[in-house]
Order: C-alpha cells, then sequence, then structure tokens
C-alpha cells in the first residue's frame, strides 16, 4: 500500500518473525509508483524508486523503506561492451514507467534478515527494458527492525484461566 509520503516518526515494534513467517511479497502489492529513469553514481543508467510503503503482516501495518534499482548491463561508458551514447541518451531520456509496463508486476521479493540484522524482503534478478539487459534489485526494509522494539519472536501465549 503506497502512503504517499504520510508516514509519521513513531517507536516502532514487531516481531521479525512475523516478517520472515510471512514469506513472499508480490512487487505489485507494494504500488511503487513511477520509476524514473537516472545515472547512478556508478556511471550506470537505469530506473530507480526509492520510497516508504506500509504491508500488512500477521494483522499488523509494518512500514517498509523500499529501494528499486533496474540498472542497464553495459551502460557505463568505460565498459568493454559499452550500449553507445545514443541508447545511453536515449535510455536517459525516456518516460517514467511502472512496473506493470516492465512486466516486473508478478515478480516476488523474498523475506530475509540483512547483514546489518534488519529484516524485510529481497528481490535480485535479470530482466529487459527497451530492448535491453538488465540487473533488478529491490530492498524492502522494516523500518526500525534493529531497534531495541523489535523482538526475534513472539512471546508465548499466556493460558487463559
Amino acid at each position: 500500500m503506497a502512503n504517499n509520503g504520510n508516514f509519521k516518526k513513531r517507536e516502532t515494534t514487531g516481531y521479525k518473525s512475523d516478517i520472515l513467517g510471512h514469506g513472499d511479497v508480490s512487487l505489485a502489492s507494494l504500488e511503487v509508483g513511477a520509476l524514473e529513469p537516472r545515472e547512478f553514481s556508478t556511471g550506470s543508467v537505469g530506473l530507480n524508486h526509492s520510497g516508504k510503503v506500509a504491508i500488512a503482516i500477521a494483522g499488523v501495518r509494518y512500514n517498509f523503506q523500499v529501494s528499486l534499482n533496474i540498472v542497464v548491463a553495459h551502460s557505463k561508458p568505460d565498459d568493454a561492451k559499452y550500449i553507445g551514447d545514443d541508447r545511453r541518451a536515449a535510455f536517459l531520456g525516456s518516460a517514467p514507467t511502472t512496473l506493470k509496463a516492465l512486466g516486473l508486476d508478478t515478480a516476488l521479493a523474498l523475506a530475509r534478515t540483512f547483514n546489518s540484522g534488519k529484516v524485510g524482503f529481497f528481490l535480485n534478478g535479470k530482466t529487459t527494458v527497451n530492448g535491453q539487459p538488465c540487473q533488478v534489485n529491490c530492498s524492502i526494509t522494516a523500518i526500525g527492525s534493529d531497534g531495541d522494539g523489535w523482538a526475534a519472536e513472539r512471546p508465548p501465549e499466556r493460558p487463559t484461566a
């Protein structure tokens, strides 16, 4: 679910086991909006979206940071298999697009624990955009999931008398 930037800073509490046990997340369910053409700091070109979304897991809405990059292979000018200035410029001049238009709306990101200790979902793969081979990388990280308010597992249910 898109939030349109309406997240408020607050203490986030949650259960890492809920997120890790949730399974896959469809990129279509994130409603990330437009992917903008850009030149990355490495010199490569591609598409990018960064933002925050909310995902309901086990009846609780968790806030996530999404970083989605689609990088055109061989788009650095110093690459031995460089795609050429005309293709590079055409890609940078293209209109923003959506995951659905790229056929990536059915892609699934898998639950994982990142090296930082945070939890979320991750997707890495290949696709073709405008006839160019591309590398896709999507990290969906639970905001605050490395903090003290996050437990590794849900506490056991207390018996009722």
